[in-house]
């Protein structure tokens, strides 16, 4: 299940990453925590990436993880799909959220989005396209180029897959 998106369910993490792209979350360095025995949690990863942006991006992440996202969730968004509006961020989490909630590998909803600028309706077509191909025993980058050129035509690119294998 670890493949797929998941929404925060309410959990503290919202309010800690709010508090931490704020600036007002206190805590050991990593030295003293080792130094406890205590565990490295990853956050100085973190805290470090949002020292490196902008306030308009923290604000930006600070609105997307008030919606329930990870920290981690808002900054791979922000990574991929780059200087958007909290709503396009958004839309792009949602659809990718629905993807993977539909079974599909996350790695690949997102590799999908991307091919069809965050347009959920085409990145769903493909990846159905993609999953039927490969089980009919097709390479998948041989069927990701061929959905590519005939923009996910079923009949095309199984004509062309079939010309592959021949």
């Amino acid at each position: 299940m670890d493949s797929h998106c998941l929404v925060s369910s309410g959990n503290e993490f919202p309010r800690l990453a709010a508090r931490l792209i704020l600036g007002t979350l206190r805590r050991p360095p990593e030295e003293n925590r080792r130094e406890q025995g205590l565990p490295s949690s990853g956050l100085e990863s973190s805290a470090e990436l949002l020292s490196a942006l902008s306030p308009e991006e923290r604000e930006m992440l600070g609105t997307i993880t008030a919606e329930g996202y990870p920290l981690h969730t808002a900054i791979n968004a922000l990574q991929k799909i780059g200087q958007q509006t909290p709503e396009q961020i958004l839309s792009y989490l949602l659809a990718c959220d629905h993807l993977c909630q539909l079974g599909y590998d996350k790695a690949q909803v997102e590799e999908a989005l991307e091919m069809f600028q965050n347009c959920e309706a085409k990145a769903k077509e493909f990846l159905h396209l993609l999953s039927q191909f490969i089980e009919m025993g097709f390479q998948q980058n041989t069927i990701k180029e061929v959905l590519l050129v005939h923009e996910n035509h079923r009949e095309r690119a199984l004509e062309e897959l079939m010309m592959h294998e021949a």
